[in-house]
């Protein structure tokens, strides 16, 4: 009996170990099961940011094959060009800097035999080139003949658009006319403040512009103007032989009155 027993609880013992065992294994297979998964999805999840990452850098390396592209053909733009065309641009950019013309002016003279003579091909690539504002040429060419020749309104603008003057467009003397200053400068301004003040030194010109000639020094002796408390200018003149001739006076606007010898306004 004790024999049946004990083979009893060594063959349970031997079915335990067994199930023990294939349970381990269960769980050892399960546990890999679960890593490859993880590694899976961490894999996965890494590749977008590998892949975007792959994709901006071939963006950056088409951006900078296409700027280095535009460069390239720049620079065969500029290698292209006729040598006679960028010397007719650079003698615009001349003439630009020193001397304000027309766009026509500027064609003329690039172009004719006693200018530059350029081809008519030349003198046009060089005007289309040119960064120039031609309204503001017109300014400048018109404010050269207010300081040197000044002129109407109408001589001027004819000056600035005809064949025979600058060649400007109506509209760009049109321009130049409207925005000319018709103020002196301050300086011109200034001295035109004093010429119409009355000084000791000026009120002589004011009594010769009153008469329209100048003072007959040789008839006459003139005195020394005074100042009077109102602030007119006042001086007598005499005959040689020192007897009153007459009497001026100039008031602070410049308004000349003649006295005769009895003081009697004429």
């Amino acid at each position: 009996m004790k024999k049946v027993l004990f083979l009893v609880l060594a063959s349970f013992l031997a079915l335990s170990a067994c199930g023990n065992s294939e349970e381990s294994k269960s769980e050892d297979k399960k546990e890999k099961q679960s890593s490859s998964k993880d590694d899976k999805k961490n894999e996965e999840s890494k590749r977008p940011n590998k892949d975007k990452k792959e994709e901006l850098d071939k963006e950056d390396t088409d951006n900078n094959s296409e700027s280095n592209s535009d460069s390239l053909n720049e620079h065969k733009k500029d290698n292209n060009v006729n040598r006679e065309f960028k010397n007719a641009l650079d003698s615009a950019k001349n003439y630009q800097s020193v001397m304000p013309m027309s766009k026509a002016g500027l064609y003329e003279q690039l172009t004719s035999s006693a200018g530059d003579q350029y081809p008519a091909e030349a003198a046009q690539y060089a005007i289309d080139n040119l960064d120039a504002d031609y309204k503001e040429n017109a300014l400048k060419s018109a404010k050269n003949y207010q300081d040197i020749m000044p002129m109407s309104d109408n001589e001027l603008f004819k000056q600035l658009t005809s064949d025979a003057g600058d060649k400007y467009t109506q509209e760009e003397a049109k321009y130049a006319i409207d925005n000319i200053e018709n103020k002196k400068s301050n300086q011109d301004t200034d001295y035109e403040d004093d010429t119409n003040t009355v000084t000791r030194e000026n009120v002589m010109d004011f009594v010769e512009t009153y008469e329209g000639e100048t003072l007959d020094t040789g008839t006459y002796t003139f005195k020394e103007p005074e100042q009077r408390e109102n602030g007119s200018w006042g001086f007598a003149f005499y005959t040689k032989d020192g007897d009153l001739a007459g009497s001026y006076i100039v008031d602070e606007d410049g308004n000349v009155t003649k006295y005769d010898k009895n003081g009697v306004e004429e």
